[in-house]
C-alpha cells in the first residue's frame, strides 16, 4: 500500500529529470525544487485516511528496515545517472563556460602528450603550477583513446555518486538506521551546495565527498585500507587537502583517541603539501613558494601564507566577524542547524571552514560555485553526530532526517534544467568551415572547439588581433563579459567596417575579418 502511494510523486519526479524544463502558461519550468515540494505534497496527503497513517506510523517505528548492497548498488547507479543528466543539459544548453572546465582541465590533459605535463594554454605553464591537482593524470588513459570534456563530467556524476554511496555506509554506521541514512544520503544528493559544484561543471573538488567519507568510514570501521585510500584520494585533489586531512586528523584524535591513525594522516598531509608547494608548484608556476598566486585571496591578513596564518590565529576577534560575515552560517541551514550539536564532525571542518571563510576573494568566502566540497561531507557527518545526539528514538531521528531531506531539496537554488541550445548541432560546421584560421570564440562555445592551436577563448584581457575570426551566439553565458557588456562588444564588431557579419544558424554570429 505504502509503495503505491509513493509511486505517484516517485514517477512525478522522474518524469520531471527525464524531460524538463516544462512549458506550462507559457513559462518555462526549469528548477527541480517546486517539482520535489509537489512531490512532497503528494505524498504527505497518503497520511489522510486513518489506516494509512497507521501504516506510515509502524513503519516509522519498525527497527527491521534494511537496505541490501544491491539495493545501494541500483540507488548509486540512479544517482549517478541523475548527475550525468544535469551535466549532459548543460552541455546541451550551452552553458558549461570554458573556464574551468576547458581552460584549466579539459585542454591541460589534452595536451600532456604534446606541450608537456598538463600544459595550459591561458598560463604559459603546467597547471601544477596553479594547484597540485594529482588526480588529473588519472585521465590521461581514458585521452589516450579519445580526447573530450565528457569524461571530466562523466568522472564529476560517477565521483559524487560514489561520494553519496559511501557517505551512506558512514550515516549507517553512526545511526545504526538504514531509513535514516539513506535519507540523509539523499539530502547530500539535493543539497544546493551539491547542485552549485555540479552545474558548474568539472573541478577536482568533487572528489572530496568520496575522500572524506572513505576516512569516516575508515576511522569508524577500523578499517587501515580505507583510511589510506581516502587520504591518498584526498591528497590527490589539490594542495588544500592539507586543511582537510589535518581537520580529520584533529577529530580522530579529539573524538575516536585514534592517535596512531591522526598521526599518520597527518603526516602524510604535512609531506605532500610541502612537497607540492615548496617544490613541485613552485617549479612549474616560477612564484615563489611562500607566495603563491592565490595569496592575493587573503591579502587584507598577510603577504605570505604564514604571515596570514599568524594573522588569524592572533586576532580572534577579527575572524570571528569575518566568519560571521560570510556565507559559512547558510552552509547550516540545509541541515536544519544540526552539525552545531555533532562536533564530531563540526571541530573536524573548522581547520578549512575558517580561513575560507576569512577570504578576501568573494566567491570562497561565500562557499559559491565548488568551494564548499571540501567542507559538506564534514557538515553531514556533524549533522549525523546531531541526529544521533538529539533523536532518541527511530521514529524520531527518521522524522529529523525527512526534514533536514526537505530543506536541502527546497533551499537555495538547487538543480535547474535549461533547454537544449540549437547552436550545439551547427557549431561543427561552422568550426569546419572555419578551419585553421584563427578565431576568438565566446566561452560558452569553446568547450565545443576542439584542441586546433588557432582557436582561442574570447576574454576581456587579450582582446582580438586584426587576424583574428571572432564567434559569438548572443544569448548564451556571456562570462568573462557581463550580458550588457557582450552587446556592446558585439554591437561594436557590427558597426567595425573592419569585420564582415555573417549570421550562421542556431543564432550564431561569425565577424570575419576583411582581406
Amino acid at each position: 500500500m505504502m509503495r503505491a502511494a509513493l509511486t505517484m510523486p516517485a514517477a512525478l519526479v522522474a518524469a520531471f529529470v527525464l524531460t524538463a524544463p516544462w512549458r506550462i502558461d507559457g513559462r518555462d519550468i526549469g528548477r527541480l525544487s517546486p517539482c520535489l515540494a509537489v512531490a512532497g505534497l503528494l505524498a504527505a496527503l497518503t497520511l489522510l485516511p486513518r489506516e494509512w497513517r497507521r501504516a506510515w506510523g509502524e513503519a516509522f517505528r519498525s527497527p527491521d528496515v534494511r537496505i541490501s548492497q544491491r539495493a545501494l548498488a541500483c540507488a548509486s547507479a540512479a544517482v549517478a545517472i541523475f548527475f550525468g543528466l544535469v551535466l549532459a543539459d548543460r552541455w546541451r544548453a550551452l552553458s558549461l563556460s570554458a573556464w574551468d572546465t576547458t581552460l584549466f582541465f579539459d585542454h591541460p590533459i589534452a595536451a600532456t602528450g604534446t606541450r608537456g605535463l598538463l600544459y595550459c594554454r591561458s598560463t604559459g605553464a603546467s597547471y601544477l603550477g596553479t594547484h597540485a591537482s594529482w588526480v588529473l593524470l588519472g585521465f590521461l588513459p581514458c585521452y589516450a583513446v579519445a580526447a573530450s570534456p565528457l569524461w571530466l563530467l562523466a568522472a564529476e556524476a560517477l565521483a559524487l555518486s560514489a561520494g553519496t554511496a559511501l557517505g551512506f555506509l558512514v550515516f549507517r554506521r553512526l545511526l545504526g538506521d538504514d531509513p535514516s541514512a539513506a535519507l540523509l544520503a539523499a539530502a547530500f544528493v539535493l543539497n544546493p551546495y551539491t547542485a552549485r559544484t555540479v552545474q558548474y561543471g568539472f573541478h577536482p573538488e568533487a572528489f572530496y565527498p568520496a575522500a572524506v567519507f572513505l576516512l569516516w568510514l575508515g576511522l569508524l570501521d577500523a578499517r587501515p585500507a580505507f583510511l589510506g585510500a581516502g587520504t591518498v584520494l584526498a591528497l590527490s585533489v589539490k594542495e588544500d587537502s592539507l586543511v582537510v586531512l589535518l581537520g580529520f586528523a584533529l577529530g580522530a584524535a579529539i573524538f575516536e583517541r585514534r592517535y596512531r591513525a591522526a598521526a599518520a594522516v597527518a603526516g602524510a598531509a604535512i609531506a605532500v603539501f610541502l612537497v607540492s608547494t615548496r617544490i613541485v608548484m613552485p617549479h612549474a608556476s616560477g612564484a615563489g613558494p611562500d607566495r603563491p598566486w592565490y595569496a592575493s585571496y587573503w591579502a587584507s591578513w598577510g603577504d605570505s601564507t604564514p604571515a596570514v596564518a599568524r594573522a588569524m590565529l592572533g586576532h580572534p576577534g577579527r575572524m570571528a566577524r569575518a566568519v560571521a560575515a560570510s556565507g559559512a552560517p547558510d552552509l547550516f541551514v540545509p541541515l536544519l542547524l544540526l552539525p552545531l550539536a555533532g562536533p564530531e564532525g563540526l571541530v573536524p571542518a573548522l581547520p578549512a571552514l575558517l580561513p575560507y571563510a576569512a577570504a578576501d576573494y568573494r566567491p570562497l568566502r561565500e562557499f559559491a560555485l565548488y568551494y564548499a566540497m571540501p567542507l559538506s561531507p564534514f557538515l553531514f557527518v556533524a549533522a549525523a553526530c546531531g541526529l544521533r545526539r538529539l533523536g532518541r528514538g527511530i521514529a524520531t531521528r527518521r522524522l529529523a532526517a525527512i526534514a533536514v531531506l526537505c530543506a536541502s531539496a527546497l533551499v537555495g537554488a538547487g538543480y535547474t534544467w535549461r533547454r537544449p541550445h540549437p547552436a550545439r548541432l551547427d557549431l561543427p560546421a561552422v568550426f569546419h568551415a572555419i578551419g585553421d584560421r584563427p578565431v576568438c570564440i565566446q566561452g560558452s562555445l569553446y568547450p565545443r572547439a576542439g584542441y586546433a592551436e588557432s582557436r582561442r577563448v574570447l576574454e576581456s584581457a587579450r582582446p582580438p588581433s586584426p587576424e583574428e575570426a571572432i564567434l559569438l551566439c548572443p544569448g548564451t553565458d556571456p562570462y568573462p563579459y557581463s550580458a550588457r557588456d557582450l552587446d556592446a562588444f558585439e554591437a561594436g564588431l557590427t558597426a567595425d567596417p573592419r569585420y564582415v557579419r555573417e549570421m550562421r544558424p542556431g543564432g550564431l554570429v561569425l565577424f570575419t575579418p576583411r582581406r
